[in-house]
This record gives structure tokens, sequence and C-alpha cells, in this order.
């Protein structure tokens, strides 16, 4: 007997249910425009996600603010593969680069972020860590990113919201570019929320998850005192006040 393939049937069969909108997503904490973010843990929220353009990600490590923090969370990246049409894009730390097999698979490149000025004291047989290794997949070979693989982009001291490992928004952005235009950027672990607000610079969509509702309250404030885009004086008066609109008032 005969047996029949139906690989191609499943495989568009996949892509179809990942395009189909999704229902069972909570409430976001917070949705303007089109930047949403969800206050949850991002393993009850990826599998309810449809596919993005770009994951890019800074996992908590070594500062005791998670649970993550005893382990990195490695076993994500194969979800997060999956997720992403385009590049994902993940934060380590110098102390941790010796784990680089841990990852499955191994990063395909791995950037360099070596800040021109930092406060870190991290360091290991008296000598202090003055880099950062940003680790890659599926870079496109077509984009707006970074055209050097080793970038310079100084830590942001003194932010009101006493988060010692906010990546600057400066770096953000420029990875936040691997990312088309169109297209919508992904962080898991959103923590103060960086990501969202370089996306929105950058005219992108965007969708950060983050447990803590505390680092919630400080996205959502940063993002509101982003300043905005120059408005275009032929806006309605109706599209320019939902710019602004508070979705906690509605």
């Amino acid at each position: 007997m005969s047996t029949i393939d139906d690989s191609g049937i499943r495989e568009s069969l996949e892509e179809v249910m990942m395009a189909l909108p999704v229902s069972k997503l909570p409430k976001p904490y917070y949705s303007e425009g089109e930047i949403v973010l969800y206050n949850a843990d991002c393993r009850d929220i990826l599998p309810l996600l449809g596919p993005v353009d770009l994951v890019l990600t800074d996992p908590p490590y070594g500062v005791g603010y998670d649970t993550w923090d005893k382990e990195c969370p490695y076993d994500l990246l194969p979800v997060f593969l999956k997720k992403s049409k385009g590049a994902v894009i993940w934060f380590g730390a110098a102390p941790q680069s010796v784990w680089i097999d841990k990852f499955s698979p191994r990063p395909k490149r791995i950037l360099i972020w070596s800040p021109k000025f930092t406060l870190s004291h991290a360091q290991q047989d008296g000598i202090s860590y003055r880099w950062h290794p940003i680790y890659c997949w599926n870079l496109p070979k077509k984009h707006d990113g970074p055209v050097w693989d080793q970038l310079d982009d100084s830590t942001e001291t003194g932010n009101w919201w006493k988060h010692s490992c906010t990546k600057p928004l400066s770096l953000m952005k420029k990875l936040s570019a691997f990312c088309p235009e169109d297209g919508t950027i992904l962080d898991p672990f959103l923590g103060s929320g960086t990501t969202l607000l370089a996306a929105k610079s950058l005219r992108r969509k965007a969708i950060g998850v983050e447990l803590d509702e505390a680092y919630c309250a400080i996205a959502v404030e940063r993002l509101k005192q982003q300043v905005l885009p120059f408005l275009s004086p032929s806006l309605s008066q109706q599209t320019q006040s939902s710019l602004f609109s508070d979705p906690h008032t509605e």
C-alpha cells in the first residue's frame, strides 16, 4: 500500500494557524498605538503570540531580581527562533560567555558592546570587564542596523527607576533597526522598557512581556515621558488625541 506524504500539508496548516488572530491573550497592561505590554510570565504569553520579525531581549542575570537569575533561560532559544521570522538577539554577560555551548544552536554571530563609559565593577582575577556579548541568530543581510560588530554606546547613569542593568536607548535603537520598517519586535524580558522606547522611536510595532509589575509601571511611565516624533499638521485632531490617550482611563 502506498503512503501519502502529507508533510507539505502539515507545514501549510502550521503557517495558517500561526497567522490566525490570537483570542486567548490576556488584557494588555498597556497598549498605545502599535506598542503593547503584557504583565505576565513570557512562558505563558509566547505560545499565544503570532510570528514576529525580531526577538530582542536581555534576560536578567546575576542581579537577584528574578528566579531566572538562578539559571539563564537557554531553553527558550528554540521558542524564540521559531517565533521570529527574522533575527533573534540576546544580551549576555561577559562572565558567562564561557557558557556559550549551552545555547543550542550556537550563535551565528556575536556582537560586542564595549561602552565608552561605564560604572560597572564586575571583575574576575582582579581585572574588570569592559564588554558584553550580544548573541545573534539569523541576522538579515540587508538591514538598517549597525555596520560594525563592536558597539561603544556609553551606559546611561542616574536613571530615576534605579535599574542598574538598563541598556542605553541609543544601543537598543541600533539593534531594533534589524527589524524591517513594517515589522514587529518582541522583547519577552522587557525590564524597564527600553526596547519599547526604541521601537516607538523607530516607528516599529513592538510587544513587551514583563513579569514584574513594578517594572511594567516604570516602562509605561517612560513611554509617556518619551518625546513623540513630529506630528504633521495634516493629522486630524482625533488622530493626535488617540496618540496621547491613557488606556487605563478608558
